[in-house]
């Protein structure tokens, strides 16, 4: 599938998918909905013991809605997808095999992320079933096994995704991967971003936008990877933001 024809200059909508520091300039593709692609089939839609219809994330970097189930693959999702190095999130990709020290058993993990530096296969597992010691065997199997496919494989605890401000503070950076400030308007608030950085405030006033409109585009920026968010509290108007080090 295609994506959609790229906005006129004066067009408010856009993702701005790469930033040429040298010059300013940009590459906006129209993305009025974020959904540009069909979601790759995850391999089983069943969960253990009971039948549940899989829950939907809004997958942006890659295009398409994204299957999870429960509330730990949710929060792992609303965190990694503000991960700048992301390319892609595909749930539940295969049935891979693992050996419990007598026989071999089929899993499949409950997600792909494919990163700028290659793929992970993750799994979130509550307290309980983490610490199963079957589960340290699982992890240690899949990982050696994976390992020579060049797949790194993560088994991580699901509460502590969960854990705030961190999680609130995901939310709200996907809430900006998006934005409709015209593209002279996100130009002018990364430039007004000095190299030792500035609060949301001192930023607005250098490049004479709005403070609330600026600091929406200031999380835009940080959504992409061109920003960084300093600290761990509330994010407002007092929020330092930096350029990324490249």
């Amino acid at each position: 599938m295609q994506r959609n024809a790229s906005p006129a200059p004066d067009q408010p909508d856009g993702f701005l998918t790469r930033a040429d520091l040298a010059n300013g300039s940009y590459d906006v593709i129209r993305v009025d909905m974020p959904f540009r692609y069909v979601e790759p089939p995850p391999c089983h839609l069943k969960p253990e013991g009971r039948w549940v219809r899989a829950g939907k994330f809004p997958h942006y970097r890659a295009g398409y809605q994204l299957s999870f189930w429960g509330d730990g693959q949710l929060n792992f999702l609303f965190l990694t997808e503000i991960q700048p190095t992301v390319v892609r999130i595909r749930a539940r990709p295969e049935f891979v095999e693992w050996h419990d020290g007598t026989k071999l058993r089929e899993h499949a993990p409950d997600f792909e992320v494919r990163t700028q530096m290659g793929d992970v296969y993750v799994d979130i597992e509550p307290d309980t079933r983490f610490s199963h010691p079957s589960t340290a065997v699982r992890t240690a199997s899949l990982t050696n096994d994976l390992a020579a496919r060049g797949i790194r494989y993560r088994c991580l605890r699901a509460e502590p995704l969960g854990a705030q401000p961190r999680l609130d503070r995901a939310k709200l950076l996907n809430s900006f991967g998006r934005s409709r400030l015209p593209e002279l308007d996100l130009r002018a608030i990364f430039r007004a971003v000095p190299d030792g950085g500035a609060t949301a405030q001192e930023v607005s006033t250098a490049c004479g936008i709005e403070t609330k409109l600026c600091l929406g585009g200031l999380l835009h920026h940080v959504w992409h990877g061109r920003l960084v968010l300093e600290g761990q509290g509330r994010t407002g108007f007092s929020s330092r933001f930096r350029r990324c080090r490249r």
